[in-house]
């Protein structure tokens, strides 16, 4: 009996049972494979992921230096650029604030609608009121102050249109549309009249530096917007970081 059993056991595999066997192990090495597979996807995936969290962190920590180095750059290179001292109108905030903000911005823009109420609500206590007649000069240099830059249809539109503490260029000055053409920066229906290629429509908020006019960034809407009321502090570092770089490289 344990003879027949022994000869039952080592009976040769028979062609059905080969292919079942090869065919199990195919499977079982396509399975390894495909494991494998995802394993090197999830692995790459999750490279991609701190990659990306890495670039952003990096562009908000180093964002603002780039601006300042940048626009400075920027600055050094254009030996012909002229200067902001050729427009009376901007004077008394240049003189008088750390920080001047240029808002071009019109009455009938809907854009500018929530822009204009955000300046007034997160910055109107905080700017240099305009200068009243004969009044003097603040003893003490102002931290920010705003000028608005009109692309309104006429003086009556653009006086409505101003909020508590706003300077103006008048309307009828020669320096409201020259300032559009410094700063390349108007809306579309002015870019005839005024024969530029505008780099920047309305509403666009400039941030200069009071002392050295230098631009500290053009990107104001967008900061007023992400960062609120604490918008000032930033100003206020790109502001250091300017500084800096005049005093290495002026």
């Amino acid at each position: 009996m344990q003879k027949r059993i022994n000869q039952r056991a080592t009976l040769p595999m028979t062609t059905q049972d080969a292919s079942a066997v090869t065919s199990r192990r195919v499977g079982e090495r396509r399975q390894r494979r495909r494991s494998s597979d995802i394993r090197r996807r999830l692995k790459w995936i999750g490279l991609l992921f701190v990659l990306a969290v890495t670039v952003a962190v990096l562009h908000r920590i180093l964002g603002s230096r780039s601006t300042v180095v940048e626009m400075y750059s920027s600055a050094l290179l254009d030996e012909n650029a002229e200067p902001l001292d050729q427009f009376p109108s901007l004077q008394y905030a240049l003189q008088n604030s750390k920080i001047v903000l240029l808002y071009f911005a019109a009455s009938w823009c809907p854009m500018s609608t929530p822009v204009t109420k955000m300046i007034d609500e997160k910055l109107g206590d905080l700017l240099l009121p305009p200068q009243n007649g004969d009044n003097a000069a603040p003893e003490e240099v102002h931290d920010l102050s705003l000028v608005f830059i009109s692309s309104d249809r006429n003086d009556a539109e653009m006086q409505q249109y101003i909020r508590r503490n706003w300077m103006t260029v008048p309307f009828d000055s020669e320096d409201r549309q020259n300032i559009k053409r410094h700063f390349k920066t108007c809306a579309k229906k002015e870019m005839s009249v005024l024969k530029i290629a505008r780099k920047r429509e309305i509403p666009t908020l400039i941030v200069l530096a009071g002392h050295s006019r230098q631009v500290l960034t053009y990107a104001g809407v967008n900061e007023l917007k992400e960062k609120g009321e604490h918008v000032v502090d930033h100003w206020m570092q790109l502001l250091k970081m300017s500084d800096a770089m005049k005093s290495k490289y002026g």
